[in-house]
């Protein structure tokens, strides 16, 4: 929609609020003659498709939605739709980055588990070694002691 056409639709809105909120199809008229601009401003207006300013319970008459009434300039309406569409790319945003959190949290799980499980391995072997470090001490002991000793216990033996 061009400024021309903008300035003719505030003064359609503008008119609906003097005029207790509506409008009729031949109203329209003393702002622009009926034909496809018509059509295109009402269409741009309408609730159905548009910027959800006005809606019709027929063909010839007009009421303003609520955000038509609070309605005042195409500007505001303009940063109103930003903000929207900022609001609803932010929402995508954090949507995306719960998931990648979800995804984060699940690969954390996994790795807890292999690292768990990592562990688990890791103090087997460590008891087994510790057991055998044991065996191999006492198996020690007695073989230093033997041959440390080795002819006083033939002596005792052989008597």
């Amino acid at each position: 929609m061009n400024k021309e056409q903008e300035v003719i639709a505030l003064k359609i809105i503008e008119f609906m609020k003097s005029n207790n909120g509506y409008i009729y199809r031949t109203q329209l008229n003393n702002f622009i003659k009926y034909g496809e601009e018509q059509i295109m401003i009402v269409n741009y207006l309408d609730q159905n498709g548009g910027l959800g300013l006005i809606k019709s319970k027929s063909n010839d008459v007009y009421y303003l939605t609520p955000k038509g009434n609070q309605f005042t300039n195409f500007e505001d309406l303009e940063k109103l739709s930003k903000k929207v569409d900022e609001r609803e790319e932010l929402e995508v945003k954090n949507i995306r980055l719960e998931n990648e959190n979800l995804e984060y949290q699940k690969s954390i799980r996994g790795l807890s588990k292999d690292i768990s499980d990592l562990t688990k391995t890791n103090l087997e072997l460590q008891n087994k070694h510790l057991k055998k470090y044991i065996l191999y001490s006492i198996l020690g002991f007695i073989v230093g002691v033997l041959v440390t000793n080795w002819k006083e216990i033939i002596i005792l033996y052989s008597e």
